[in-house]
């Protein structure tokens, strides 16, 4: 599928858009601050309602672990991946452990919201 040399152009493409991102915001917040912008402005750049990474990780451990669980029921079955039914159990699954994310982070948010309430609520778009 990926080759060695692949896999190495990937990871290298994958580490300078990384290392752009960080120096581009990093930048760009020096500069605001620079420029004399209001105090509430420069903390609301740096304050984090909810952590982006958390709810990402949370989504991929949910999806995979359900994804795995579709595998091996999809097995138990005893049907070979030739046949719709084994596919159709994953994805099943899949889709399960989506919704059971969206549950989990809007209630990680509602949470969040409820024990500051004075806080800038940010929508729960933005996280998902």
């Amino acid at each position: 599928m990926l080759d060695g040399p692949t896999l190495v152009l990937v990871g290298f493409f994958a580490f300078v858009l990384g290392v752009t991102k960080v120096l581009s915001d990093n930048w760009t917040k020096r500069t605001l601050i620079g420029s004399r912008v209001s105090d509430d402005v420069v903390r609301s750049l740096f304050r984090k309602e909810s952590d982006p990474e958390m709810f990402a990780a949370l989504k991929w451990g949910i999806v995979l672990v359900s994804l795995g669980l579709g595998l091996i029921v999809s097995q138990q079955l005893h049907t070979s991946f030739k046949e719709p039914l084994a596919w159709g159990v994953v994805l099943v699954f899949g889709g399960v452990g989506l919704l059971v994310y969206y549950a989990v982070a809007r209630a990680l948010l509602r949470r969040d919201a409820a024990a500051a309430p004075q806080r800038h609520r940010a929508s729960f778009d933005e996280h998902v």
